[in-house]
């Protein structure tokens, strides 16, 4: 833990239900990336019952912080204002609602080059925003699902955490009967600030409730279900590209797809493919001067 020694992963739970989700994401999370710090904001309320509602005890005191919500009103304005509390250098912030399936530290990485990143939201624009707030930035600009938020902690990421927060509390407040979660007041303020921010794959965000393309294996799974532990297995039987639908399962690609992608990349590692390129490509330009000499003179066609 070392090389990560600035970073921490952020809950936020108010409410006894979500600080259940938490404890039970948070012991995957120790599972699978143990000594990972952790912070967690809950509810004052709350904060007696911890214990009893799973927070599981830190190998150590330092490995698990947990802070009281600056001003818990048990809906989504709880996020963007909490996380503007965050202090650490460098943060990964997950919803109550996720399941870690393998090693997630590699998502810091990318923070030494962005300041934040984020998957793109299945639901590309929340059709419950008004119609006015959706228009304020092109349409080719699409929502980021906040729910796994990586984000480095400089006063321009500071700036933009704050005008998240106050673009969702404006359409709180509108007169517009739409009540919508925090996402599309984060793509506003992501489009309209000068952050450097990267793209997430899906294998670090699975909105498994969707239809979702994945490659290789699943870190992160994002969404309610009874049994997590059951979706995981299905979902990472393999590692081959394929598709999860829900209700439905997992379409793999063929296996003979499969081994051509594989021998592929093979000759492509080798140079194979760019030496069949060139030899097919002389080839065909031969061809193609023997048939025009054989055929110019005297040539007659048809119209």
């Amino acid at each position: 833990m070392s090389a990560h020694s600035h970073h921490r992963v952020v809950y936020i739970a108010t409410g006894e239900h979500h600080i259940r989700e938490a404890a039970a994401s948070l012991i995957s999370l120790w599972l699978h990336n143990p000594g990972t710090p952790v912070t967690m904001y809950v509810d004052p309320a709350s904060r007696a019952s911890l214990g009893q509602l799973g927070v599981p005890s830190p190998p150590s005191g330092e490995l698990l912080e947990i802070l009281d919500h600056p001003n818990p009103t048990y809906s989504w304005s709880d996020k963007p204002v909490a996380l503007s509390q965050v202090e650490h250098e460098r943060a990964l912030f997950l919803d109550a609602d996720t399941r870690i399936c393998g090693n997630i530290m590699e998502i810091f990485d990318l923070l030494a080059v962005f300041d934040l990143a984020a998957a793109h939201a299945p639901i590309r624009l929340d059709p419950r925003q008004p119609e006015s707030f959706a228009k304020r930035i092109p349409a080719t600009f699409p929502e980021l699902n906040t729910g796994v938020l990586a984000f480095r902690r400089t006063t321009a990421v500071a700036r933009f955490l704050e005008e998240w927060g106050r673009m969702h509390l404006e359409i709180v407040h509108s007169a517009d009967p739409e009540i919508v979660g925090d996402q599309a007041a984060f793509r506003v303020a992501l489009f309209n600030s000068r952050l450097r921010f990267s793209v997430l794959t899906p294998e670090y965000n699975c909105r498994y409730i969707f239809p979702t393309y994945v490659h290789g294996r699943v870190r992160i799974l994002h969404g309610r279900s009874p049994d997590l532990e059951r979706i995981e297995r299905k979902i990472n039987d393999a590692s081959v590209p394929r598709v999860f639908v829900p209700g439905l399962g997992v379409l793999k690609t063929t296996p003979a797809l499969v081994r051509f992608q594989d021998t592929y990349h093979s000759w492509r590692s080798q140079g194979t493919v760019r030496i069949l390129r060139s030899r097919v490509g002389r080839l065909l330009r031969r061809g193609q001067n023997t048939s025009a000499g054989k055929g110019s003179p005297g040539f007659r066609g048809t119209q």
